[in-house]
């Protein structure tokens, strides 16, 4: 059968689009596919199991890679969008596998933490919304429920015994992992190297205790981290100033970022009808003071170590009209109302600074021209608030009022455009502005800020309150989160600059993917700080803190150097974890110690603990870690951190991020039930589909949107390459087309040194394109030609099937096994292809795509006629004085820049081409235009080829495609069909389509 499955070429070979519908698929006579591939996984499957394929042992005189992925947390199924996280990783392992490379990729389970406990304590409350998501969306027995109040449980039931869990998923995948060394978080053996870290980190300084803000769990009375989160990842933790605006013994604490605009307040805002509470608050330093706070400030302020015993409530009403005392500044100011106060961020209490201050001025002037004033407010008192300039740029201080008439804002409720007017004047103050009044006169804004502050601090009128940047920040177990001032909690000392320095030194020596991420690092490195490693030992589950048993290690800050554990994970466990002390990992990973000693205190031989240091040794330093680009402001940037401390000799060679995926444009979450487990897309669609789908979907860096109806299309043409492979030996044996087989030799030759080059970069998309789809498309066209070399086919089908084995492996494998060599070994084992040395031929596709282009040429023109064929074609080639010219810009190509009006004063000195010297002019500056985008070696084969010679050698493929007669006219022979002549060129010939157009 002819190579009918292939997407439909485009000009110059390009593929159709992914979402272009095939043929239908292959099918037997009674209609359904003719391959089963369930049951072919199930197959290779078994085999790579039997022989142990994927075991990576480390042999001295062989090169190694050794390739981690983001060790899964098993909360949930495991979906399409875990699938190509943990795909990727598995085709370049499989690359470099084949490339005689002895690879190493292990797999192991986070446990660490709380969202398993939460998740567990939804089962057991009978969370109604969850128990029926888990009864429901993922299947779970009542038998198996009523066990997953266990978190242990929990968390064995999806990563090996659910359907749906992971371990099926990758194993359905055919992922190539060495399951010999699958660990977790929370094994006995893997807290021994724990607690050596830490104390290891704790001996070098690098961990100490402290207390600064935290993301705070109030339900579970511990800190967390993003882990932990179902919203609000990526929240950060932002300090504010508590101005305090005092009326007697009241104070009104107004939260700011901008503490030098204090010189400019007219008045404070509240919500009038918000509630708020008068409280007794004790300071940090101990002092006590009567504050009034939105009655949630209270509440989140009692967890930032502020005392607060409320005394009464009220709502805002209560206090509008009451004049307040501004710090620093010898006035008065009321207090007005503003529904727009969010009473829920920070203290419920907003100062207003109108001149400089979108919100502010708008909702002043709106105030002000209401007509009566608001109860309690003295309309004297209101009319007489003026905006108090205090910053100027270039002498200008009206920024705000000319924003908000250039943005066209005349009311408080154009929230998005006051939001975008308040970015753009806070940013042009800051990095322009110069103070006009007060102590900070003259100053630059950034100087002047901090100036103010530390006043404001050292005279007693100012506190510090933090806040989250986004907003909700919700724990896995749906409890809100608050920011929390924990005491007496351990810090990493990533703000240490000794350490942050040796860290970037590195990370200059790491090859990223894509490049581009460096910047990305940089700015984390610039603003990452102290990090709360600890959590309180009651909640989740890890490994506790050896010197406090009050602790435990939280889940970013356990899981740095994890992938060292995985050199020795299946040996490690024949010891007795209680008999592995520091000593072991000293000698491990630095070799200081004595193996005897070190034998007889584990219980094992001198041999086995001289094997031990001999996998970390050669298996590390990790070649590769994949991980998603979320993860680079923490536990990417903490593995650096940590190897850089721990294993400076050891430190990690390169690192890969990810995009995010959703699915059918929403989001994917475990939690919220909005995926498509990976077990079920492989039912539906295939192992090789799944993972063809997932790695030509996009590049890896970018982010993907998983498309049912697209994956099938994959699916479909996954049957066709089957189906044409397999048929390829009972083919007849054809016969051989000089140039037809040298071109496809050449154009199969590139798409190998292409895919090789691709899956190098991790770029999975570009190796698809040209292994699988480009391929294709040649071949297409190639029998479309005429060609049927039976035995070049064959030798091109071994060579495709081992490139696409790292993508499809399940299809390779049994292809590979019909049509490979008979003592050749399992594809996956089997050189991955080089391009044939003798097969590239730079001519022979450039003269076949001269064809291309004429067939594309003339199918726009039958696209105009709305025609699928004609009674004639005739095809003028260029005039012999076209062809002198484009010698002569050759030859002056090679010696410097085109330039029109030289070139057309040095061919008009030709006395041969004065006689064309009114079509010159025309045709001149398009084939300059030409002649500049293509290399010279094209150009010389260009005018050595004969023209007529080539188009006729295609005449009956010509025919067959477009005419009843199909006619050829040379440069020196007569005739001018359709006085169309004019517009040939070297290598593009005019065409006349009798009853329709020429061009």
């Amino acid at each position: 059968m002819g190579c009918d499955w292939a997407p439909q070429p485009q000009a110059g070979g390009r593929p159709i689009p992914l979402h272009t519908p095939p043929p239908d698929p292959v099918r037997s006579d009674d209609g359904a596919p003719t391959l089963d591939v369930a049951q072919l996984e199930a197959k290779w499957q078994a085999r790579w199991a039997d022989a142990k394929v994927f075991e990576a042992e480390r042999k001295s005189d062989a090169p190694k890679l050794m390739i981690t992925v983001a060790w899964p947390y098993p909360s949930g199924p495991m979906h399409v969008g875990h699938g190509r996280t943990y795909t990727i990783p598995d085709v370049i392992a499989r690359f470099h596998r084949m490339e005689g490379k002895r690879v190493l990729f292990p797999m192991g389970w986070h446990l660490t933490g709380s969202p398993i406990v939460g998740a567990t304590e939804r089962i057991r409350k009978q969370d109604p919304a969850y128990v029926a998501m888990m009864r429901g969306l993922y299947a779970v027995s009542d038998q198996d429920l009523a066990r997953m109040v266990d978190p242990v449980a929990f968390a064995r039931y999806f990563t090996s015994e659910s359907p749906l869990g992971y371990r099926k998923g990758m194993q359905g995948l055919g992922y190539s992992v060495d399951w010999r060394r699958e660990c977790t978080s929370i094994d006995p053996h893997f807290s021994t190297l724990v607690r050596w870290q830490y104390r290891t980190l704790r001996a070098k300084g690098l961990v100490a205790p402290g207390s600064h803000p935290v993301k705070f769990c109030p339900a579970y009375s511990s800190s967390v981290t993003d882990h932990d989160l179902s919203e609000g990842e990526g929240a950060s933790i932002q300090e504010f100033t508590l101005i305090h605006y005092t009326a007697g013994e009241l104070h009104f604490p107004a939260a700011t970022l901008r503490p030098e605009t204090i010189f400019g307040a007219t008045n404070l805002w509240l919500h009038p009808q918000a509630e708020y509470v008068e409280a007794e608050v004790t300071l940090h330093d101990g002092s006590r003071q009567r504050w009034v706070i939105s009655a949630d400030a209270a509440y989140r302020l009692s967890f930032q170590g502020y005392g607060v015993r409320e005394l009464t409530r009220s709502t805002g009403a209560a206090y509008i009209g009451q004049m307040v005392q501004v710090p620093l500044c010898d006035r008065s100011v009321p207090i007005l109302p503003a529904t727009f106060v969010d009473v829920t961020h920070t203290s419920g209490v907003v100062a207003s600074v109108p001149a400089h201050a979108p919100f502010d001025l708008i909702a002043l002037q709106e105030l002000q021209q209401a007509g009566a004033p608001p109860a309690g407010v003295d309309a004297a008192v209101l009319q007489a608030l003026l905006p108090m300039p205090i910053v100027a740029i270039n002498g200008d201080s009206s920024l705000t009022a000319r924003t908000l008439t250039k943005m066209g804002i005349t009311s408080q409720h154009q929230r998005e455009a006051l939001d975008e007017a308040t970015h753009e004047v806070y940013k042009a103050e800051f990095a322009k502005g110069v103070m006009t009044v007060g102590f900070v006169r003259g100053q630059g804004v950034g100087a002047a800020r901090d100036a103010v502050r530390q006043k404001l601090q050292a005279s007693g009128h100012a506190s510090r309150m933090w806040e989250f940047t986004l907003k909700p920040v919700i724990h896995r177990s749906g409890a809100p989160c608050v920011v929390g001032l924990v005491k007496d909690q351990w810090f990493l000392r990533y703000g240490d600059e000794a350490w942050t320095a040796s860290v970037r030194e590195h990370l200059h020596k790491v090859s990223l993917i894509p490049a581009d991420t460096l910047t990305y690092y940089e700015n984390v490195l610039e603003w990452l700080q102290d990090w709360p490693c600890t959590r309180a030992a009651a909640v989740g589950m890890g490994t506790m803190l050896p010197w406090d048993s009050r602790w435990l290690i939280e889940s970013l800050s356990d899981s740095t150097i994890y992938m060292a554990y995985y050199t020795i994970a299946h040996r490690i466990t024949q010891v007795d974890p209680k008999r592995i002390d520091d000593s072991f990992y000293e000698y491990l990973f630095y070799g200081t110690g004595d193996a005897d000693a070190l034998s007889v205190s584990m219980g094992v031989t001198p041999r086995d603990i001289e094997a031990l240091r001999a996998e970390f040794e050669y298996w590390y330093p990790l070649d590769w870690r994949v991980s998603a680009n979320e993860l680079i402001p923490n536990h990417l940037t903490f593995m650096l951190y940590h190897h850089n401390a721990l294993l400076p000799h050891k430190q990690p060679r390169g690192i890969a991020n990810l995009g995010m995926g959703i699915l059918e444009g929403a989001k994917m979450s475990s939690s919220k039930g909005n995926i498509l487990p990976v077990s079920t897309a492989v039912t539906t669609y295939g192992a090789d589909a799944v993972r063809l789908y997932l790695m030509n979907i996009c590049e890896p860096w970018q982010d993907f949107d998983w498309r049912n109806r697209d994956c099938e299309i994959v699916r479909r043409q996954l049957d066709r390459f089957y189906a044409y492979v397999d048929g390829l030996p009972g083919r007849p044996p054809g016969r051989a087309e000089p140039h037809l087989d040298t071109w496809l030799r050449s154009r199969v030759a590139g798409h190998i040194a292409a895919t090789r080059e691709a899956l190098e970069g991790f770029s999975t998309r570009k190796a698809v394109q040209h292994g699988f789809f480009y391929l294709a498309n040649d071949l297409r066209w190639y029998e479309r030609r005429g060609g049927d070399n039976r035995e070049l086919l064959l030798s091109i089908a071994q060579l495709w099937v081992r490139l696409l084995c790292p993508i499809v492996p399940h299809l390779s494998e049994e292809l590979w096994s019909r049509i490979g060599p008979p003592a050749a070994a399992m594809c996956s084992l089997s050189p991955y292809p080089h391009p044939p040395m003798d097969w590239a031929s730079g001519s022979a596709e450039t003269l076949e795509g001269l064809v291309e282009q004429l067939v594309e040429d003339i199918g726009q023109i039958y696209k105009v006629l709305k025609r699928e064929h004609a009674p004639r074609v005739v095809l003028l080639c260029a005039p012999a004085w076209k062809r002198a010219v484009l010698r002569t810009i050759v030859d002056a190509k090679s010696k410097g820049p085109l330039e029109v009006g030289a070139l057309m004063k040095s061919l008009m000195a030709d006395q041969s081409l004065r006689a064309h010297g009114k079509d010159l002019q025309k045709w001149l500056p398009k084939i300059i235009e030409q002649v500049r985008t293509r290399d010279v070696a094209t150009l010389e084969l260009l005018l050595q080829t004969d023209e007529a010679a080539l188009w006729r050698s295609a005449l009956p493929f010509l025919q067959a495609e477009f005419a009843d007669v199909f006619e050829v006219v040379g440069p020196d022979e007569g005739g001018d069909a359709g006085n169309k002549r004019g517009a040939a060129s070297p290598g593009r010939p005019a065409i006349y389509v009798e009853g329709g157009v020429a061009t």
